[in-house]
């Protein structure tokens, strides 16, 4: 077989990737058919970039109606500079923030297609909460020290959100400082859905791998199934971090050498040993032992359960209390009224004993009011 003409090669090279070309747009073109067109422009004013993620770039947008404000992540439409997979990441995180219902999550406002009339071009967008505060990776940046106290609250806070994330069943993937932001008055935030994977559906092959080196459990590497306990990993290694100061340099060759290395560095930090403790447990190769890390948690929830249930013993069944002040009565009245019977007859007696008994009954009646007014307040437990 005689050899073809460069220019033939090359040409056959182009025509290949014209078609794939054509062949991405229309993939594109057909994800964009169904979403809501046009309407972000007319309903809100762009303020200005905010950052950039793989899924496009960040804009604070106003909303014109209410003034209320929004992030907006947007990803242009451009041939030859969008690929299939950032659109379905953005799909992904729309999906994800529509279906998971919690305070330390930044709820979706709307996913549709819009046509940016100064730029003249199509575009995806996402509208979602803008949360006013900086990511972990930016204050790590700025060298910013952590207390324990300070961590502990960090790691709690994060699971309340992935405990959310795992009861829309959704494994976020990716836990690591820069996706998760802090306002100034502590609260936190996970961000950042664009490679959640959805746990009713098989594990794609192009999504294989996917997640941050130095902050991806073993499994993510192809050597086991997404669980929810994947994402225990990141959030502890996310904690080692912060604890260390700074992200890791070095580049693990393995899942079996990155969790060396955070071992390591967990080691050479200055954290108590139970909670140095708690945080190998999450590192754990198996998924099911990373949940042990979790116990700490419900140690101390159960705890306080306890000496709240100890605290409120002061005040259960104060019924009997107050029925009590009665039967005293009663006594009282049987003991007064034995004496009188020899001094005075029994006349005498069955008069005091009648007076005695009187008071114990207003004493019963006054409980009663006492004890309704308590309920209708809540102010006692009667378990």
């Amino acid at each position: 077989m005689e050899p073809q003409p460069v220019c033939k090669l090359e040409r056959e090279l182009d025509e290949t990737y014209a078609a794939a070309e054509l062949e991405e747009i229309a993939r594109l073109e057909e994800a964009a058919q169904g979403l809501q067109l046009d309407p972000f422009y007319d309903q809100y004013d762009t303020l200005g970039q905010i950052g950039e993620g793989a899924q496009g770039e960040i804009h604070l947008v106003r909303d014109r109606e209410t003034g209320k404000e929004y992030a907006a992540k947007i990803l242009v439409l451009e041939r030859g500079k969008i690929k299939w997979e950032q659109v379905k990441g953005l799909e992904r995180e729309a999906e994800a923030q529509q279906k998971i219902d919690s305070p330390y999550i930044p709820k979706c406002h709307g996913f549709m297609t819009a046509h940016n009339p100064l730029y003249k071009r199509d575009e995806f967008v996402l509208i979602y909460d803008y949360i006013e505060g900086k990511s972990l990776a930016e204050r790590l940046d700025e060298r910013e020290k952590f207390t324990e106290e300070t961590l502990i609250d960090y790691l709690e806070q994060s699971l309340k959100a992935l405990d959310a994330v795992h009861h829309a069943e959704f494994v976020h993937r990716d836990v690591k400082p820069a996706n998760i932001k802090v306002t100034v008055d502590g609260r936190l935030y996970l961000t950042d859905f664009g490679i959640a994977k959805d746990l009713d559906q098989i594990t794609r092959a192009s999504t294989l791998g996917a997640g941050t080196l130095g902050y991806m459990a073993p499994e993510q590497f192809g050597v086991g199934k997404i669980v929810p306990e994947t994402d225990y990993y990141g959030l502890a290694a996310t904690i080692i971090t912060l604890a260390s100061g700074k992200e890791e340099s070095r580049i693990a060759e393995n899942p079996g050498q990155n969790t060396q290395f955070l071992k390591e560095r967990l080691s050479k930090s200055s954290l108590s040993p139970e909670f140095k403790q708690r945080l190998e447990y999450m590192l754990n190769n198996d998924p099911e032992e990373r949940k042990k890390g979790l116990d700490a948690l419900v140690k101390v929830e159960r705890t306080e359960d306890i000496e709240n249930d100890l605290a409120g013993e002061k005040q259960h069944y104060p019924e009997d209390f107050y029925c009590n002040i009665g039967a005293n009565f009663g006594v009282v009245s049987g003991l007064i009224s034995m004496p009188i019977a020899y001094g005075f007859g029994i006349e005498g007696a069955m008069i005091v004993g009648t007076g005695v008994g009187i008071l114990a009954l207003g004493a019963i009646l006054g409980a009663s009011v006492q004890l309704f007014q308590d309920k209708k307040r809540g102010s006692y437990s009667s378990t």
